[in-house]
């Protein structure tokens, strides 16, 4: 299907169809164990995916940086030392008591339990990250998201999104919910890439800045 039809499709599917797993109290299972349970610190596919994901934030100081979607904090730790002010949020409480222990001793990394769009915090970032969790949303979540995103960016900020490709039980695979952000930003669309991030982990790769 060419990207803008994925992209109009996208934008018509009902919010009935959003998969269980994006209510919090289901993502909190996944934590309640403790542990890593996405293999997040151990599986070297998702440290590749950390470093091209690090690389398409930029060179130097990311400045004020919030990071959608922190699970136990792996990426975090790794961006912390990069941002000025790093506020990493994740739906499930669970999982945000390990990152809290986990980034402990990093007074300027603010971790914090919310469900977005409706907890979406206060700008302005000068970076905003969201990997392997916008489609998690229902369209109309994810449209109220977008407006969000694009409203608390400073002027010159970004948001790099990071997505799987194959539908992982959500209401849109990565192609589509990518295409989606592309069809509805004001923003600039400033990189489109696909690639494998691990051997056969298609990824969909975007940059996006707010002039």
């Amino acid at each position: 299907m060419p990207p803008k039809w994925r992209g109009q499709v996208a934008d018509i599917l009902p919010a009935r169809l959003a998969p269980s797993l994006t209510k919090p109290q289901l993502v909190n299972q996944f934590f309640d164990e403790g542990g890593d349970p996405f293999g997040f610190d151990v599986n070297p596919n998702e440290q590749i995916k950390f470093r091209r994901t690090i690389e398409v934030c930029g060179e130097g100081d990311l400045g004020r940086v919030l990071e959608i979607g922190c699970a136990v904090g792996s990426f975090t730790e790794l961006i912390a030392p990069r941002t000025t002010d790093l506020l990493a949020i994740d739906v499930s409480a669970a999982a945000i008591l390990q990152a809290k222990k986990r980034l402990d001793g990093n007074p300027h990394v603010h971790v914090e339990a919310r469900t977005l769009p409706a907890d979406f915090p206060e700008g302005p970032f000068d970076l905003i990250i969201a990997s392997d969790v916008l489609y998690y949303l229902t369209v109309d979540e994810l449209e109220t998201c977008l407006g969000l995103i694009e409203e608390r960016l400073a002027p010159g900020g970004a948001l790099v999104a990071v997505h799987y490709i194959p539908r992982v039980g959500t209401l849109l695979n990565g192609n589509e919910l990518h295409d989606f952000l592309t069809e509805h930003t004001t923003m600039s669309h400033t990189l489109d890439e696909r690639v494998e991030l691990g051997q056969g982990r298609p990824y969909r790769v975007d940059r996006y800045e707010k002039n």
